[in-house]
């Protein structure tokens, strides 16, 4: 790809491989198939496919090396995965990277410069407040899992220096949002970073969530809602409008 054509941007979270998932609902009947068949129809060789978490259900790395194989035939350029609540089969980044086939990429509190000329930057997040689903128990995590995308942030601005035409992409498996639609301290920390571009992210399955989810442009950063079963199984380019609406 000539380094003066940006690269196409396409966005699917949540694939969930690994397991069928019908108990979820019949949205997700044969998902696994469809997801393969629409990504074929839809991605470019060239094109970068940001993948924000809950990638496999596999239990350890082994297991899932048949899942990240599955993603790398897939076409596109590169493939950045971030890590999900449901991805127990990640565990150090190092360990992880060393594993991925080699159209994958992994953000893990850090960021990447990729070749396509892009920034990718992220981590998982985590339940915020002041969201209902969050309580006193969860703190501690949220405050690591806060430090952590500040981390991230802080990676990619290093990298905006050395690439100032590079446009920064932030992934978080978690929304940055409560699941009735509020601002939380991630929302805060990457509109506050002041380069951000896009953020992409998935976790919400519900309809109530998705209609509450703020999207589009949002205090200078464009947010993305990425769930597979929110956007039929079918990747979405990436570009200043905001996404499918329920």
């Amino acid at each position: 790809m000539s380094s003066s054509v940006p690269p196409r941007l396409f966005l699917l979270s949540d694939p969930h491989l690994g397991r069928e998932m019908t108990g979820f609902g019949e949205r997700w009947a044969a998902h696994v198939e469809r997801i393969r068949a629409n990504w074929i129809a839809t991605v470019a060789p060239d094109d970068v496919v940001l993948v924000p978490g809950d990638i496999s259900w596999r239990k350890t790395l082994r297991e899932a090396v048949q899942d990240l194989e599955w993603l790398d035939a897939l076409p596109g350029r590169h493939k950045v995965l971030v890590k999900g609540n449901h991805d127990w089969w990640w565990s150090r980044a190092e360990k992880v990277r060393a594993a991925l086939p080699p159209s994958l990429a992994a953000v893990d509190a850090d960021a990447q410069l990729l070749e396509a000329g892009v920034i990718v930057a992220g981590s998982k997040g985590f339940v915020a407040p002041p969201d209902p689903y969050f309580g006193e128990s969860d703190r501690k995590a949220f405050v690591r899992n806060l430090r952590r995308v500040q981390e991230a942030l802080g990676a990619a601005e290093l990298l905006k220096r050395e690439a100032p035409e590079a446009p920064v992409i932030v992934l978080i498996h978690y929304p940055p949002f409560t699941s009735d639609g509020k601002p939380t301290e991630f929302s805060q920390a990457i509109e506050a970073a002041g380069f951000v571009d896009h953020c992409v992210f998935g976790h919400f399955h519900f309809e109530h969530e998705w209609k509450a989810c703020p999207q589009g442009n949002q205090r200078g950063v464009t947010y993305w809602l990425g769930s597979a079963d929110y956007l039929n199984f079918t990747p979405i380019q990436i570009h200043h409008q905001a996404g499918p609406q329920v």
